[in-house]
C-alpha cells in the first residue's frame, strides 16, 4: 500500500469558542471541528479531528483526534495531540512546525523524537516532503539547549488541513503499516 496524502478527504464543521488546558495552564481559543475520511483504507477510515487555536497568535495550535477508527493499534490515539508552533526566523514566519516525533516500538519510549541523523529512517510518505518541509529546528526558530538538529515539519501558518495531514503522516500511518521506530 503506498499511503498518500490526497486520498484523505477532510471536511470541516462549525467552528466554537473553548478553553482547555496545556500543560497545565488555562488557554481559550476556538475549536475547529473536522470529519476525516483517510481514502489510503478501505475501511475503518472515517476520523473526528479538532484543531485547537489559542486567541494569543504566539501560542501552541493542538491537533487531536476526537474519535478514532476501532483498531487495536490505533487505541489511545485520541489522548497524543500534535502541536504547532509558529517559525520566527526571518523566512518562516509565515508557517508553523511541530516536531517530527514517530511512535515507538522499543518498549522504552512511546514516541522517538528524529533528527538530522534520522532522515533515511523516516517512512517514504515523510521523507517524500523533503527539501521543502522537513527542516532542521534551529532553521526555523531560535532554540534553547541542544534539539537545533531536531527535524521539524512546516505547514502555512493558517493551514489547518496540513496539520491534520501531518498528524496522520506521523502518528496513524507509522503504526498502521508498522514503521514505528526503536532507538539504535
Amino acid at each position: 500500500m503506498r499511503y498518500r496524502y490526497e486520498k484523505v478527504e477532510i471536511t470541516s464543521r462549525e467552528p466554537r469558542l473553548a478553553s482547555w488546558t496545556f500543560g497545565r495552564e488555562a488557554v481559550a481559543g476556538t475549536e475547529y471541528p473536522y470529519r476525516v475520511i483517510d481514502g489510503n483504507l478501505a475501511r475503518q477510515n472515517q476520523w473526528e479531528f479538532v484543531v485547537r487555536v489559542p486567541k494569543d497568535a504566539r501560542g501552541r495550535i493542538e491537533v487531536r483526534p476526537t474519535r478514532v477508527p476501532d483498531v487495536k493499534i490505533w487505541a489511545g490515539l485520541d489522548r497524543r495531540g500534535l502541536t504547532f508552533m509558529p517559525g520566527t526566523r526571518r523566512g518562516y514566519t509565515g508557517y508553523r512546525y511541530c516536531q517530527v516525533s514517530l511512535p515507538g516500538d522499543d518498549g522504552r519510549a512511546s514516541r522517538h523524537v528524529m533528527r538530522r541523523a534520522d532522515i533515511d529512517r523516516l517512512p517514504y510518505w515523510i521523507r517524500d516532503l523533503r527539501p521543502r518541509r522537513l527542516r532542521d529546528k534551529a532553521t526555523v526558530t531560535t532554540t534553547r539547549g541542544r534539539d537545533g538538529d531536531t527535524l521539524v515539519a512546516l505547514v502555512p501558518r493558517d493551514d489547518q488541513r496540513a496539520m491534520i495531514l501531518m498528524y496522520l503522516a506521523t502518528k496513524a500511518w507509522v503504526l498502521r503499516a508498522g514503521k514505528a521506530v526503536a532507538v539504535k
